[in-house]
């Protein structure tokens, strides 16, 4: 155990236990479904590095009719875990979720088989083919447009995508007409100017991006420089500073 602020003891001993029956008889390593233990040992590897850069290790062992994948976790997910383990209400991209979820997908095929979730000695939940003990807050989106700087990396298709690599946002897909697709070029950087909807919770998700303007940039070229790169094309713009506002998605 690790000392946790406040006085409070964090708990990194978790326990990922398998029990039930295959094809009538108690797990042994003779007839442990490995379809399930592989989905398991990579949704344990997955929620430790979403939750810590320290890598962390996974043991399986058996005692008598359970198969047990246990790991001493990293000290910032095991004080994560801490925390949320004993919620019964979490976000749909909390990684405990994600681990929950991911899990009792991997028992659908096994009705007779259920996970128990131990942290130390204490048995949290129980996971079935059924599903999982906890609720999940729905995910609240908002309507905003704004301005991403990325590089375009590929485009076109039937229904017209751009893709872009930008820093803040990771990958963005985003919806563009045919007319507008004639105008950008690949391998090139851009201010784009969309439409789309941003996770309340982490600003940093974006989805259903729709191109308003894209103005040509050079590597770290800021808006501003942008559009005087590109202002010739704008000379007709009656309110530049309406304009710019509009590219920014100001109100």
């Amino acid at each position: 155990m690790n000392n946790q602020g406040g006085g409070g003891e964090v708990v990194d001993e978790l326990t990922l236990r398998l029990e039930g029956q295959v094809n009538g008889q108690p797990i042994t390593p003779a007839n442990a479904p490995l379809d399930t233990v592989t989905i398991t040992l990579q949704a344990l590897r997955k929620f430790i590095s979403t939750t810590s850069d320290t890598p962390g290790q996974a043991t399986v062992s058996f005692s008598e009719g359970s198969l047990n994948v246990g790991s001493r976790l990293p000290a910032d997910t095991a004080i994560y875990l801490n925390e949320v383990a004993r919620q019964s209400v979490h976000d749909q991209n909390d990684p405990y979720y994600t681990l929950l979820g991911t899990i009792s997908a991997g028992l659908r095929r096994h009705d007779n088989l259920h996970l128990d979730l131990l942290l130390g000695k204490e048995e949290i939940l129980r996971i079935t083919a059924d599903g999982i003990p906890v609720m999940v807050k729905e995910l609240e989106w908002l309507e905003i447009s704004t301005t991403v700087y990325g590089y375009l990396y590929d485009l076109g298709g039937v229904n017209p995508n751009v893709h872009v690599q930008t820093e803040e946002y990771g990958t963005l897909t985003i919806r563009a007409s045919k007319d507008e697709i004639r105008n950008l070029r690949v391998y090139t950087y851009y201010n784009f100017s969309i439409d789309c909807l941003m996770l309340r919770s982490d600003y940093a998700h974006l989805r259903d991006c729709r191109l308003r303007h894209a103005i040509k940039a050079n590597g770290d070229t800021s808006l501003e420089e942008a559009m005087m790169q590109e202002g010739p094309k704008w000379r007709d713009v009656e309110d530049i500073v309406e304009w710019v506002r509009d590219l920014r998605g100001e109100a």
